[in-house]
């Protein structure tokens, strides 16, 4: 393969650009779907930690960090209260992984 057959198989500034704003159009999307189920099922801990993980992935990371904590909490309770304790659990291991990046990512330790 030439070095001209390379440049060509790469894709322009311009395509990337698109990409860059389609990635941002589909996060808005998903942010809405999420607050859409938070609003439906506010106890849910798997929204919050969806969320969490989002807002990890925009960069915002005070959000990320309010969302999985309440993750955290409502995982907690769940397995206090509930029978789903494998799932909760997982949850819980899921929002603590994330917690603790986003914390680092905000300066908090």
């Amino acid at each position: 393969m030439s070095g001209d057959e390379d440049i060509e198989q790469r894709p322009s500034f311009l395509d990337q650009v698109r990409r860059w704003l389609g990635a941002e159009e589909r996060l808005a999307e998903q942010l809405a779907d999420l607050d859409e189920a938070i609003e439906r099922h506010p106890q849910a801990a798997s929204n919050y930690v969806f969320r969490g993980e989002l807002f990890l992935k925009a960069g915002i990371h005070d959000a990320a960090v309010a969302d999985l904590v309440r993750a955290l909490e409502l995982a907690e309770q769940h397995l206090e209260n509930d029978d789903w304790g494998v799932i909760a659990q997982a949850l819980s291991d899921r929002a603590q992984r994330s917690l603790k990046i986003a914390q680092r990512r905000a300066g908090r330790r």
